[in-house]
């Protein structure tokens, strides 16, 4: 990150995203992370202005406003994947793409105000991709102002979480707050700030649906634009011509047709082709007149596409003599149609390459050589890994696969269509044609792994059980009308009460829902999860009454179906007698779930099948369907809602509306003024709501006095929360919409009630709400979970930093899991509000806060939390570096170190010691230079500072145990500056250490550090030097 600020870059590289949820991250701290992040993405377009405004300064210190929205959006990682795309298309010749900055229509995209997007079409192989890469390379062009940004995002088919406009989103946001941590806290702002430009190639790879969103909201985007005023967001989007959705979206745009725009594209091919045969003659030593031959040859060939030279150049590169590139020259086929199937007539063993490349053409995501080999039953020879030979085998075929790393890619989008063609499907080359038929083996290879993997004989190591646990359901979908129902449905995993399905899907729903507790779903329940309405076919004929059986949520398979946008499948079951009213465990109906998921399709359907249009909520009047499209600011679902007669005549008192227009004025004005009532409405719910939690909280206050009510509340709380869906709907808009005051004010009832426990220093009953909240958060559903998680994060570090303030380390210690799970964006927040205010008090209990928090990390070795929370908390005390604050925050630091090893020493508790001297070093390892030098200055600032008070006291402390797990730790470090520096930190620890008189005995613990220290070249020269002087 901080290559990035040192270099002052004025462009973000966007690349494509994978799966977000590490298995190593805890799922209760991700939810926190996830509902920042929504946060600041929902809806982004809308609010981009037209018209350029104040730049807003940049905060003290953002990075305590970034990091969880950054956790949250980040995916993969740009550098990489830039380098990867460049890896698998290759580089581009110098000479190709310049003709566009000179094309009429690209100038006057750029000049023209009126001139929002431009369109590049073109079909597969005529470099639209290389022209995506050269914009991004060369952003002069396109970004003239230093102020404006260039944004860049690569779609692609082969990637199920790199082909939705959701995906898209999110890298665009995470590379700007990336540069710009800042935006995080001021990202609506930053639009008024600059113009942006974003790059997007492969709309065509995306989901078909996801596709027109994306579209739909550019172009409406676009639409409000004013005249004649440079718009603040400017598009380039290159794709093929279809689909048919493309060209009427984006038809009326400026356009530069590939196919059309023959001249330029023949001159790029022809520089292509001179700089491939010229490596080509200096391989081979070919004469003028050779290198002339064939460059007429592929002159005739190529017919404007790049990718058919790249074939027959490396097909010729490969020759062994001037006779051998004649002979191919001779018989190279023209069109890529005719390079795959030559391709494939040339791969000797076809029935070894056959099976791995219907996993690279079929997977939903690239394999890696490992999975490969797993999904494929190869095994290792006495010579070679299985990695090996599956590699070999891979490049039997030629150009058709590359291999970067151990991920194998398709070498382009056209081989994909060209296996599942019949084109393929012809003599000799017949076993590589992959249809239905390839999807039911691919899926029953996934099942398998399943099965074993979360059978009773579970699989140690399964390397690909992964991807068979996501995206068996993907090759299910496509497989459905092939199967035998018979077999296939008698397997374990299909049978009514199967134990390996549940294990399954409890691993399933954490992963794609991030946290909460999973459903207790029936094969129905799950078939309409998934939209898979051909198996829900065959599962009704059987089984009828599953129609109507709920799950722990109280809910049918039509609410999951509803919740889930799957209109087919909400079609089906109401076709087949599902009850369309009724209401799960939360009294939401079918109606409310669709209005609340925004699925505009759905709730048609519901409301011609006669849904119930006023159905109360749990919040009552201000919970009807009507309510919850007023409250989602859904113009198109309150429009079709007034349209089937839901009523505004009754509309809640609590409004302060006294007249709204009536039926008789236009639909369009009707539907203006009351989503102008989405402020009323939900306050009116936050004030009902907020009254409830009062006299929750009251009543937990009195059960503290009495064990049994203690109880009977806590088995309240449980009911409240769980066993229901979306039972926090108030406390959910809060944390989706970043209402930061309301939140806190909701927090303080909470807040008020754990002070009290702190002041009275009553660890036993913290310890049990402590409990109750981790119990409840372990099981709600996931969107309750984000919400009650953002409480759980203003009370939590509130109940701790109270436990510090009034010295009562036991509290501490026991709210400690507070930041374990939840993060500490608004902590650190707060703790840069204190450091301006020059609260040296206040940033002593909060520095002594993180220390505390991160032990807690440590002591649990949760690799996600720990990296996270070292890699924060080290970047926010480096943002102060170089300003007025830098002194006293670092200083405090030290009297926080110095406080805590008081403890430790009066204790004399090696395993605490160990925690706190690792925690800097952590703190010091996400750092830069220049932060890793203060963290390490702040052992021997504190060991000074405890000397100089009372020295006496501190011996065993200073002489022994602090060198003796300082050695420790340094020999654990990889050779490099923080070594380095840790030695030095070491040798000032020994100085302290002798000038009051401490020197490390010369028994046990002289004899361990000398162990440790003995591979360190010089450092045990140096320590004797100090310890005998």
């Amino acid at each position: 990150m901080t290559d990035v600020y040192a270099a002052s870059a004025q462009y973000l590289v966007i690349r494509g995203i994978c799966d977000y949820t590490g298995s190593h991250r805890p799922n209760l701290w991700h939810a926190h992370a996830a509902a920042a992040a929504a946060a600041y993405a929902k809806e982004v377009l809308s609010f981009i202005p037209t018209v350029s405004k104040t730049i807003i300064p940049l905060a003290v210190n953002s990075y305590a406003e970034a990091a969880p929205v950054l956790d949250a959006l980040l995916l993969t990682r740009p550098k990489v994947d830039r380098k990867s795309l460049i890896a698998l298309k290759g580089r581009r010749v110098d000479g190709t793409c310049e003709w566009l900055i000179q094309h009429p229509n690209y100038r006057e995209w750029l000049a023209d105000a009126s001139s929002p997007l431009l369109w590049i079409s073109g079909g597969p192989g005529k470099g639209k991709t290389m022209l995506a890469i050269y914009i991004t390379e060369v952003p002069e062009p396109v970004v003239d102002a230093v102020d404006n940004v260039l944004l860049y995002y690569f779609c692609s088919n082969r990637d199920k979480n790199r082909n939705t406009a959701l995906t898209i989103m999110r890298g665009i946001l995470h590379q700007w707050i990336d540069l710009h941590p800042h935006l995080a806290k001021e990202i609506k702002s930053s639009f008024e700030a600059s113009q942006v430009v974003c790059v997007l190639d492969g709309l065509d790879e995306c989901e078909k649906e996801s596709l027109r969103q994306l579209l739909d909201a550019v172009v409406n985007h676009l639409s409000k634009s004013e005249e004649n005023v440079t718009p603040q967001l400017k598009f380039i989007i290159l794709s093929r011509p279809q689909p048919a959705i493309l060209e009427s979206k984006l038809g009326e745009f400026q356009q530069i047709q590939l196919n059309i725009s023959d001249t330029e594209i023949s001159h790029d091919v022809e520089r292509y082709i001179f700089a491939k045969v010229a490596e080509l003659a200096s391989e081979q030593n070919l004469s003028k007149e050779m290198i002339a031959q064939v460059q007429q040859a592929l002159l005739a060939g190529a017919d404007g596409t790049f990718l058919w030279v790249g074939f027959v150049v490396n097909e010729l590169q490969d020759s062994g003599s001037w006779d051998e590139i004649d002979e191919v020259l001779c018989h190279i086929p023209k069109g890529l149609i005719g390079i795959y199937q030559r391709l494939l007539r040339q791969v000797v063993d076809k029935e070894a390459l056959a099976p791995l490349l219907q996993w690279v053409v079929l997977a939903a995501r690239p394999l890696t050589l490992e999975e490969l080999a797993v999904a494929t039953g190869i095994t290792a020879a006495s010579t070679q890994l299985a990695t090996e030979i599956t590699d070999r085998r891979l490049k039997s075929g030629g150009l058709l696969v590359k291999v970067e790393g151990v991920v194998v890619n398709l070498v382009h989008e056209s081989a994909k269509e060209f296996f599942q063609s019949d084109q393929v499907n012809i003599k000799g080359i017949n076993m590589f044609h992959m249809g239905l038929d390839t999807h039911r083996i691919l899926m029953q290879t996934c099942l398998a792994h399943v099965e074993r993997g979360y059978g009773n004989s579970r699989s140690i190591h399964d390397p690909f059980l992964s991807y068979a646990s996501r995206y068996w359901p993907v090759h299910f979908h496509h497989a459905i009308h092939v199967i035998d129902t018979t077999s296939e449905f008698s397997r374990p995993f299909f049978r009514a009460d199967s134990l390996i399905r549940g294990e399954w899907w409890k691993v399933y729903w954490k992963r794609e829902k991030n946290g909460g507790s999973p459903p207790l779903f029936t094969l129905l329940h799950l078939a309409a999860y998934f939209g898979n309405v051909t198996w829900a076919k065959l599962l009704i004929s059987k089984h009828g009454r599953l129609i109507s059986r709920k799950d722990n949520y109280g809910r049918t398979p039509l609410s999951w179906a509803v919740n889930q946008g799957h209109r087919e499948m909400v079609e089906l079951l109401l076709d087949h007698g599902a009850r369309i009213n009724f209401k799960d465990r939360s009294m939401l109906t079918a109606l409310h779930i669709a209005v609340t998921g925004q699925h505009r399709e759905v709730v048609s359907v519901l409301l011609d099948h006669g849904a119930h249009l006023e159905a109360k909520a749990e919040y009552g009047d201000t919970d009807t369907p009507l309510m919850r499209a007023i409250l989602a600011n859904s113009r198109e679902i309150t429009q079709e809602l007034l349209e089937h007669g839901a009523c505004v005549d009754k509309m809640p008192a609590t409004l302060g509306v006294t007249l709204l227009n009536g039926p008789s004025d236009p639909i369009d004005e009707r539907v203006k003024e009351l989503l102008g009532l989405q402020e009323r409405v939900f306050f009116a719910r936050f004030k009902r709501s907020s009254r409830f939690v009062d006299l929750v909280m009251k009543g937990l206050g009195l059960s503290l006095r009495f064990p049994l009510l203690l109880e009977l509340m806590s088995l309240y709380l449980k009911y409240v929360a769980l066993n229901r869906w979306d039972s926090l709907a108030v406390l959910q808009e809060l944390v989706q919409e970043n209402k930061t005051d309301e939140l806190r004010k909701w927090a303080k009832l909470y807040h008020v009630f754990f002070l009290g426990l702190v002041v009275a220093r009553s660890q036993k009953k913290l310890k049990a709400m402590g409990d109750l909240s981790t119990q409840i958060l372990q099981r709600v559903a996931p969107r309750d979970l984000q919400a009650l998680v953002a409480i759980t994060v203003f009370t939590g570090m509130e109940t701790k930093l109270a436990a510090v303030r009034h010295g009562w380390r036991e509290g501490d210690d026991t709210t400690a899991a507070a930041f374990f799970h939840f993060g500490i964006r608004e902590f650190l927040s707060d703790f840069s509000g204190s450091v301006c205010a020059g609260n040296r008090e206040e940033n002593l209990c909060r520095t002594t806060v993180l220390v505390t928090g991160h032990f807690f990390m440590i002591s649990k070795q949760e690799p996600g939390p720990i990296g996270y929370f070292s890699r924060v908390v080290a970047e926010f005390f480096e943002g102060y570096i170089g300003t007025s604050y830098e002194v006293e925050l670092f200083g405090d630091a030290s009297q926080a170190c110095a406080n805590e090893l008081s403890f430790i020493s009066e204790n004399r508790d090696s395993t605490r010691l160990r925690l706190l001297l690792t925690s800097i070093f952590q703190f010091a390892r996400q750092a830069t230079e220049k932060g890793e030098e203060r963290f390490l200055n702040i052992p021997p600032a504190a060991c000074l500072i405890l000397c100089q008070k009372d020295a006496a006291a501190h011996g065993w402390l200073v002489g022994e145990a602090i060198p003796e797990e300082m050695a420790v730790l340094i020999t654990k470090e990889p050779p490099g500056s923080l070594q380095q520096r840790a030695c030095r930190t070491f040798v000032e620890c020994l100085i302290i250490g002798k000038q009051y008189g401490f020197a490390l005995p010369k028994g046990a613990p002289r004899k361990r550090v000398d162990k440790h220290l003995q591979s360190l070249t010089g450092v045990g020269h140096i320590m004797n030097r100090i310890l005998n002087s």
